[in-house]
């Protein structure tokens, strides 16, 4: 008998849960990955990948695919054009290649949760999304513009711009985790000592000496720290809305 160890058992499970799937945004063919479990109206977590990435390089570089299958919610990893995010800063601000002029990202990601979301795939009370530089700019700018569309938000290796937060105006807070290198050499750390950040309820600030875009990747297990840092996050989050009654739980922490 051939033994299959249970880890690359379940990454060839997540492979094949895991489809390539089109939509078109003001006649443009926008592309994304989606790994949803049996059951309907599942959580559902969406991932954005930083420049110059694309959605399958997130869904082979993280363990996303794995914590999803183990604990049965969704996953859409979206393609941003140019392998970029329209976010709020302006271009001069960017490091990496720009999106292409007139791109709507937030029009994007909104159809996609309104499609699972009318297909029964996904529960609208528990749409959460996180994104890795860009991608975490990104994030952040949906958060401010359409906060009533996500029970969480987690932003990793990238700080609130000026710019982003002047054009911030959302009109519901949103809890947010926001995780940094302090030694990281393209996104000061210096930003995150901002009082009205520290002051902010609904933000939670992580950091690490040696994170960012240095590297978030542990020597020893877990490996991928911060999908679980994001998910105890979370569990926390939804464990007290939960005891006020306000709100499900996501899922439970093994």
């Amino acid at each position: 008998m051939i033994r299959i160890p249970a880890f690359s058992l379940a990454m060839m499970l997540c492979a094949r849960a895991a489809g390539a799937e089109t939509i078109d945004i003001g006649g443009m063919a926008r592309s994304y990955l989606t790994q949803f479990p049996e059951t309907k109206s599942a959580p559902l977590v969406i991932v954005l990948h930083g420049n110059t990435q694309t959605g399958a390089d997130m869904r082979t570089r993280t363990s996303w695919s794995l914590v999803a299958s183990r604990e049965r919610f969704g996953l859409i990893y979206p393609d941003g054009l140019n392998r970029a995010w329209a976010d709020l800063r302006p271009d001069f601000r960017r490091a990496g290649r720009p999106p292409p002029a007139g791109t709507d990202d937030v029009a994007f990601i909104v159809r996609l949760i309104e499609k699972h979301v009318a297909e029964g795939a996904a529960d609208p009370k528990r749409v959460y999304i996180t994104g890795l530089s860009n991608g975490g700019a990104m994030t952040m700018t949906l958060v401010c513009a359409r906060p009533e569309l996500f029970a969480a938000a987690a932003s990793v290796i990238m700080n609130l711009t000026d710019e982003s937060a002047a054009a911030c105006r959302p009109s519901q807070p949103v809890p947010v985790l926001m995780m940094n290198g302090t030694a990281d050499p393209l996104v000061p750390f210096e930003i995150f000592n901002n009082p009205s950040l520290k002051a902010n309820g609904a933000i939670t600030l992580a950091a690490t000496e040696h994170g960012g875009h240095l590297g978030f990747l542990a020597k020893k297990a877990p490996r991928f720290w911060v999908e679980q840092f994001v998910l105890q996050w979370l569990d926390r989050i939804l464990h007290n809305q939960a005891k006020r009654g306000t709100h499900p739980d996501l899922f439970a922490l093994g």
